[in-house]
C-alpha cells in the first residue's frame, strides 16, 4: 500500500467506471423522489393547517353569534315568564271569583233565577 501522500492524489486523478456513475445516478434519483415526496406532503400539511384555521375561526364566528343569540333567546324567555307568571295569577283570582260566585249562588239559592 502506497503511503497517504502519495494515495491521496492517486485517487484523486480516477475517475469512477460507468457502472458506479450510473449507481450513483439512481441513488440521486430515488433521494430525489423522496425529497419531492417529502416537500410535497409538507406543502399539503401547510395548505390543510391554513384551511383548518380558517374553519376554526370560521366555527369560533359562529359560536359567538349563537351565544349572542342565545342570550337574547334567554331573555325572552324569562319576559315570557314573567308574562306567564302575571297571566298565571290572573287566571287564579279568576277562578277564585268564579268558585265564590258559584259558592255564593248555591247559597242564595240564586236570587236571579
Amino acid at each position: 500500500m502506497d503511503p497517504p501522500n502519495e494515495e491521496f492524489p492517486k485517487r484523486e486523478n480516477e475517475r469512477p467506471d460507468q457502472w458506479t456513475l450510473a449507481w450513483w445516478n439512481e441513488q440521486f434519483a430515488e433521494v430525489l423522489k423522496g425529497y419531492r415526496g417529502a416537500s410535497h406532503a409538507v406543502n399539503r400539511a401547510i395548505a390543510d393547517y391554513a384551511d383548518t384555521g380558517a374553519t376554526v375561526q370560521e366555527l369560533q364566528q359562529r359560536c359567538d353569534a349563537l351565544n349572542r343569540e342565545a342570550t337574547t333567546d334567554r331573555a325572552q324567555l324569562g319576559k315570557l315568564q314573567a308574562e306567564l307568571t302575571t297571566l298565571r295569577d290572573r287566571v287564579n283570582r279568576i277562578a277564585e271569583f268564579l268558585n265564590k260566585f258559584r259558592d255564593e249562588q248555591k247559597k242564595g239559592g240564586g236570587k236571579d233565577a
